[in-house]
């Protein structure tokens, strides 16, 4: 019993003296079985768009695919390329408190720095362990320190003062080789209204046709009104929202989904049509 006791105690201290690196890799995201995870790309038209692959190590997968010619270039999906300059490595990582710490060699932000910023923390954001990251360039953090989608994606300034400014981001739809795919636009505006009525205007504005962006929504889609309350958001629509089989099209739930939860600190959203559910959907 003594001899064990003394061993116990042996191996115990012999842990103590391991050293520990300052980013320790996790293994606790990766699965035996490939998955769908959400991924943010370049389409034909230079936005960075959202759409899917399919992965096992969730982070490194992930990253791996956001590299120029990188380990996971056969599984981009068709119309949609990489950001990061394909001479980045991804170092090590480490999670805490659902902030990731992602240390990369030289390479990473030489070029396009913002697309390549905005490609990392979308990405990574989606997946529901990681709420904010923090990039190191050689064990050397980033200047701009904590990262999270407050950084905006594929922005667009329409301001005439600095003062009063609203960021509203908002998700369109586009189609490619008959698959539907959805790009955020973050717009700087000199507009005070509340953000989803901004959201609806923006989605069934008839200029849409000269971006390259498109949107299900009709153009005679009313907001009669929106609650927040208890985490959830309610919205009551006009019959409008409503196709000719009585249902709400795919295309407009998920623009509507995205873009509230990037807007709104909800966790679920209920469609009304004149005063009667329609829908409820659990925000991921």
């Amino acid at each position: 019993m003594y001899k064990k006791i003394l061993l116990i105690f042996f191996l115990f201290s012999l842990m103590l003296l391991i050293p520990k690196n300052k980013f320790n890799e996790e293994t606790s995201y990766v699965s035996s079985e490939k998955k769908l995870s959400y991924i943010y790309l370049l389409d034909n038209n230079n936005y960075l768009a959202k759409t899917d692959i399919q992965v096992k190590d969730e982070i490194k997968d992930l990253i791996d695919a956001l590299i120029i010619d990188g380990p996971m270039e056969e599984s981009i999906p068709s119309g949609f390329k990489s950001v990061i300059n394909e001479n980045t490595k991804l170092i090590n990582y480490e999670i805490n408190n659902k902030t990731l710490k992602l240390n990369f060699n030289k390479y990473l932000l030489e070029d396009n720095k913002d697309q390549v910023i905005e490609s990392l923390v979308y990405t990574l954001t989606e997946l529901e362990y990681i709420d904010n990251i923090i990039l190191y360039i050689d064990g050397v953090i980033y200047k701009d320190g904590l990262l999270d989608r407050s950084i905006g994606i594929n922005k667009i300034y329409n301001i005439n003062d600095l003062n009063n400014v609203n960021k509203v981001t908002v998700y369109y739809s586009k189609v490619f080789n008959d698959k539907t795919y959805y790009v955020p636009v973050t717009k700087y505006l000199n507009d005070n209204r509340e953000k989803i009525t901004i959201i609806i205007d923006e989605l069934n504005s008839t200029s849409l046709y000269t971006t390259n962006l498109m949107s299900f929504l009709n153009q005679d889609v009313k907001l009669i009104n929106c609650i927040e309350n208890n985490e959830e958001l309610i919205l009551e629509f006009n019959d409008a929202i409503l196709n000719s089989e009585n249902i709400i099209l795919d295309e407009v739930i998920y623009t509507l989904i995205y873009s509230i939860k990037d807007n709104y600190d909800v966790k679920k959203v209920t469609f009304l049509v004149e005063n009667k559910e329609i829908l409820k959907k659990v925000l991921h």
